[in-house]
């Protein structure tokens, strides 16, 4: 008979060289390197589309173009848009003026038509308007002909509206090269 000890007898422990039931060792240290890596993961992706979301929306001055501008319409249509957004009811025949010179013949007399009414309009509105081009790139172009995308910011203020308001708009500006130059042609809005 084996003479057993009492410190055998009452130990809890499993025996010399048995093995310990797989539950009874918790596996932590694997789930929390997991945590770890996924954390780290997370973080890195953060910072890099952070990053390039302000790349992508850091503001850009109106003659500053992303794109290639070779034949100089882009910032022609985007000159264009803030000339004819930016007016004043007490200097609108200045204004006019300035529309009327960098426009092709068909334009003047479009805008002189539609001039007549707005100027009257303006005048008992006490209407002000500066327009401001967030962005602008040429949508099609020829060798005599472009079209040009601009986004504008236009702070208005009139009677109605004395503090102002802010009013964005998508223009799409028409224009036609006569003598080497780009004449405003048409501007549509949406």
């Amino acid at each position: 008979m084996t003479n057993m000890s009492d410190a055998d007898a009452h130990s809890e422990g499993p025996a010399a060289g048995s093995e310990a039931p797989a539950s009874a060792a918790p596996r932590k240290r694997g789930g929390t390197t997991v945590l770890a890596v996924a954390l780290a993961a997370m973080t890195g992706l953060s910072a890099v589309l952070g990053y390039l979301y302000w790349d992508a929306t850091r503001a850009t001055d109106s003659s500053e173009f992303e794109g290639a501008d070779p034949t100089g319409a882009a910032a022609a249509g985007a000159e264009y848009a803030e000339l004819v957004s930016t007016y004043s009811f007490d200097n609108f025949d200045e204004h006019y003026d300035s529309v009327a010179a960098i426009s092709t013949p068909e334009f003047q007399e479009e805008y002189r038509t539609a001039a007549e009414s707005l100027r009257e309009f303006l005048s008992e509105a006490e209407g002000v308007s500066e327009g401001t081009v967030e962005y602008a790139a040429v949508y099609r172009q020829n060798d005599d002909d472009a079209q040009v995308m601009v986004f504008l910011d236009q702070q208005v203020r009139n009677v109605l509206a004395p503090d102002g308001r802010l009013d964005k708009s998508r223009l799409l500006v028409t224009l036609h090269k006569v003598d080497g130059e780009w004449l405003l042609h048409d501007v549509g809005g949406s």
